[in-house]
């Protein structure tokens, strides 16, 4: 439990409540470094949201920039229970600033490569 976390969320501007709610759950879940795995199913039962709106709601999160998802695969190709970044940690501004460089430097290439 991150009581950063959760302080962060209260202050967050989100809506609907229930996705408010959400993100809150997973502030909850989260360890102090931002970093939570929970499957769709613990986070439908803990928030008391069905499946398919917290897919909605966790979707529109990610969309929002306030948490990023990791997804992991089994062996045989299918999915596992993923993990999830809320944007509070150092951790999060870490990983969102690795992909924004790693942005930068494709666009360098594509540049290199039109001339």
């Amino acid at each position: 439990m991150s009581r950063v976390g959760t302080k962060w969320a209260w202050k967050t501007s989100v809506s609907p409540p229930s996705r408010k709610l959400l993100l809150l759950c997973l502030c909850e879940m989260a360890n102090d470094s931002g970093e939570l795995t929970a499957s769709q199913a613990r986070l439908s039962k803990a928030t008391g949201i069905t499946r398919s709106v917290l897919i909605l709601h966790l979707n529109a999160l990610i969309d929002d920039g306030l948490v990023m998802r990791q997804a992991h695969y089994r062996q045989n190709g299918r999915r596992a229970v993923n993990t999830y970044y809320v944007g509070f940690s150092k951790m999060f501004r870490f990983i969102k600033a690795k992909q924004q460089e790693e942005k930068a430097l494709e666009g360098l290439e594509v540049e290199h490569a039109i001339y």
